[in-house]
This record gives C-alpha cells, structure tokens and sequence, in this order.
C-alpha cells in the first residue's frame, strides 16, 4: 500500500500503532473506567496502591488524556484517610499529643520543592518521612486548637514552629493537622 503524501503515510502509520480515533478515545474511557473504580486492598500499602494508580494515569498520558494532578492526589486521599491513616483513631483531646511530645519523640519533615512553582493550597503532597500532616494555610481549618505550641525539624536540621493544631476540611476531613507557617506545600504524612 502506497501513500502520495506525507499526511496520508502518517494517518496510516498512526491507525495501525495507535487505532484510529475511535479506539483510542474507548481506551481512554476504560482506563477512566479503571482509574475511578481503583480501590486500595487491606494488604496494600499506601504506595503499592499509589503505584496502581500512576500506571493507570500514565496510560491514559500516553493516549493523550492528561488528569488533574488534584484529581490524582484527591483518588490518593481517599484510601490514605480510610486506611492508613495512623491518627485516624486518635482521640481528639490534647492527651495523646502531650504523651508523644513527653515520650521524647521528635518530629521530621522531609520536603523537596522546585522554587520555580508556587504551591497550591488544594494540593497536598504524599510524604512517607514526614511525622504529622502539616499545612502552611490557616484558612483551611475547620477547627483549630490555638493553644497547640510545638517544633518539628525538617530535612536540612532547622526548626520550625507549629503554631496551632486542627481539622482540616476538603473532600474528606484530616484530622489532628499542624499548621506550621513556614510550611510552602501541604503535606500528608503516610510514615
């Protein structure tokens, strides 16, 4: 089969390696198919469930559908705060915090940022070595313990200063967050 143009050459190569247009928007809907019906088992963790939702993202990326990273962290979210969520049965008195900070336990972050982007209130970063959640935004609570005072050290040895500690309002609720000014992107601990 013979093509007299350069056009014509390429639709023919692009139908027979990728389908013709048709096919691959019924693969994009079933990978949006998959990717919305991910759900995280009991014995996944956080980032085999995670690595379950990129492979997905990335073949929908390779057909030319790109997610919202919102939508992705959100699908993220949903099976972190049900699941592994280590404050998740917490009690939400100052008790348990007062017994962490005189057990002598200290509190890390870990964070890597590209200081040509400016972060996103709504975007939350999944962070494995982070202690707490943490979020650098006071507007985002929906209750908020002023009284709170604590540290926790970040990747480079310095101190920052946890100001207050709360609740945190989005798709689902976090619970027992600390606001910590300094901090530039929300985190979520997963560690």
């Amino acid at each position: 089969m013979t093509c007299e143009a350069p056009k014509e050459a390429w639709d023919k190569l692009k139908e027979e390696f990728h389908g013709s247009d048709r096919t691959r928007k019924m693969q994009v809907l079933n990978l949006l198919r998959v990717f919305e019906g991910l759900k995280m088992k009991d014995e996944e963790t956080i980032k085999e469930f995670s690595d379950k939702v990129l492979k997905v993202v990335n073949q929908l990326r390779l057909l030319g559908e790109d997610l919202l990273e919102k939508r992705i962290v959100n699908k993220v979210l949903q099976s972190h705060v049900e699941k592994v969520c280590k404050n998740k049965d917490a009690k939400a008195g100052e008790n348990a915090t007062v017994a962490e900070q005189k057990d002598g336990a200290e509190e890390f972050l870990f964070m890597a940022r590209n200081p040509g982007n400016s972060a996103k209130k709504e975007i939350w970063l999944i962070d494995s070595a982070c202690s707490n959640h943490m979020i650098g935004d006071e507007s985002q609570f929906l209750t908020l313990n002023r009284n709170y005072k604590s540290t926790v050290q970040i990747g480079n040895g310095d101190l920052l200063q946890i100001c207050r500690k709360g609740t945190v309002t989005g798709i689902k609720s976090i619970p027992n967050v600390h606001f910590v000014p300094d901090v530039k992107q929300n985190l979520l601990s997963v560690g």
